[in-house]
């Protein structure tokens, strides 16, 4: 996590996407709110990432050429939250994404303000988290009801 004017961390956030299209797309969306990524493309590397680093937010893609995205989804209070994109039937592979642990999940593809509202959606559960309480600060707004200082 990233200090922000000694009020508000922004996220510590993992995309896992193997597909380079889908992960510049979402990388420029996250940077839409001021958030910032690592990133990986394949659940190697997602792995070591994750065993260097806690992250507050995952973005994961359920297939990937290397096994199911869903394996490094943890349930649990302590557990990064996770929005799950999935290009599978929406309402199976969504089931599947919460009973694993995910927080959100969205159909691929998606656009711009679909994806904003989900990851909006998760960062102000992050943020509830992480305050103890929702509030907002003054500054420019990064998140839907999320206002944070740079």
């Amino acid at each position: 996590m990233e200090e922000v004017m000694g009020t508000l961390p922004f996220p510590a956030v993992l995309l896992l996407e193997d597909h380079d299209d889908v992960r510049t797309v979402v990388k420029a969306m996250l940077r839409r709110r001021g958030v910032s990524c690592h990133s990986a493309a394949s659940l190697a590397e997602a792995r070591t990432l994750l065993a260097r680093q806690r992250y507050d937010i995952l973005i994961v893609d359920v297939n990937l050429p290397d096994g199911r995205g869903l394996s490094v989804l943890a349930p649990g209070a302590d557990a990064p939250l996770a929005v799950v994109m999935t290009g599978d039937d929406a309402e199976a592979a969504g089931q599947e994404a919460i009973q694993a642990g995910a927080a959100d999940v969205i159909a691929k593809p998606f656009g711009v303000s679909e994806f904003l509202r989900h990851f909006d959606a998760v960062f102000e559960r992050w943020r509830i988290r992480w305050n103890g309480r929702p509030r907002t600060v003054s500054g420019p707004l990064l998140c839907r009801e999320a206002i944070l200082e740079r």
